[in-house]
């Protein structure tokens, strides 16, 4: 799914957009870096309520396309240049993981 139909399709604040036409082949949602760096896949969309550099740099090294940081965490102008610099999206939402989780989930993008 292109990253422009989830973005109509469910109400985040858009930070950075590298490629609106990205494809967004999966997801996955879990603050514990490790565990990210075992399980997620390339090109997919990322929720957590993490903010530190530590995100850009795995989310990078994974080609992770999208990171979304939940539950109303934001992100510090070192961060955004970051994903900037190496072409990840970067979306924040008030809500909760699960919310955000499930509401992609509901758009056919699996884990």
């Amino acid at each position: 799914m292109k990253l422009n139909k989830i973005l109509n399709e469910i109400n985040f604040k858009q930070i950075y957009i590298a490629d609106t036409n990205k494809e967004i082949e999966s997801g996955y949602c879990c603050d514990l870096l490790s565990e990210v760096m075992g399980k997620a896949k390339e090109n997919s969309i990322w929720i957590t309520v993490h903010s530190n550099l530590n995100v850009i740099a795995v989310a990078s090294m994974l080609e992770i396309a999208v990171v979304v940081i939940a539950e109303g965490h934001s992100v510090n102008e070192e961060f955004l240049k970051k994903a900037e610099a190496k072409g990840i999206s970067v979306l924040e939402t008030s809500e909760n993981s699960f919310e955000i989780t499930g509401q992609l989930y509901n758009l056919g993008i699996r884990g």
